[in-house]
């Protein structure tokens, strides 16, 4: 009787550290994107023609998201600007 009272103290524990672990580990991980200190680190392909130059590049979170944003609006104001011709 007491080995049963005892492997359900340590299974309800375990499943206890279980379900708190990762909850632990994602709210380290999103303070740390949220606040863009995270370095994130991605492949460059090499520039066509060569297989040399391929290169990993590492910025910060929020770096890497302001050059998505600049991108972003860099093709809006392209795909804005071709519904305008010099004629009309």
């Amino acid at each position: 009787m007491r080995n049963i009272v005892a492997i359900i103290g340590f299974s309800a524990l375990g499943a206890a550290l279980v379900a708190a672990g990762p909850a632990a580990a994602q709210n380290d991980a999103s303070q740390a994107a949220n606040d863009g200190t995270e370095v994130v680190c991605r492949r460059n392909d090499a520039p066509t023609g060569t297989r040399l130059g391929r290169r990993n590049v590492c910025k910060t979170q929020a770096e890497w998201d302001a050059i998505q944003s600049a991108n972003r609006e860099a093709v809006e104001r392209q795909q804005d600007a071709s519904h305008w011709s010099a004629g009309e």
